[in-house]
């Protein structure tokens, strides 16, 4: 019965000089590769410095078009009730909208100009003016 305990623990030993299975110290530290979306697993939270962090979904991009895109709105329509306030500032506020690049349909989607009847007069200046300028 020795003599298998030997053999087998001389085994065992001669395994782990021979192969690769004991690392180093260095090789053990865990990676601190940071992942490209905001979202993070469980683990991570027992990090220090994960502790910080919000745990979120959706990337950053995305996020601030969003936010353009409702201050955008807001502003498409607070211009278009100053214009039905005073039609004087109408030009000054197409020449705006041109200047950035607003389309015709992406105003009157902004404005939903066939829900709301109030942003036709503003749609039709806009149309007028557009016109206006490209003839």
């Amino acid at each position: 019965m020795r003599l298998y305990s030997i053999l087998s623990a001389s085994m065992v030993i001669s395994y782990f000089v021979t192969c690769n299975a004991a690392t180093s110290s260095d090789q053990t530290k865990l990676s601190r590769m940071e992942p490209s979306l905001l979202v993070h697993s469980l683990g991570a939270a027992l990090n220090v410095d994960a502790v910080d962090r919000r745990f979120l979904r959706e990337r950053k991009e995305s996020m601030e078009e969003r936010g353009y895109h409702l201050t955008l709105k807001g502003e498409v329509k607070a211009l278009a009730k100053k214009i039905i306030a005073d039609f004087d500032t109408a030009d000054d506020v197409y020449k705006k909208w041109n200047e950035n690049g607003h389309s015709l349909n992406k105003i009157a989607n902004l404005l939903k100009v066939s829900e709301k009847e109030k942003y036709v007069p503003v749609y039709n200046g806009y149309l007028a003016y557009l016109n206006r300028i490209n003839s």
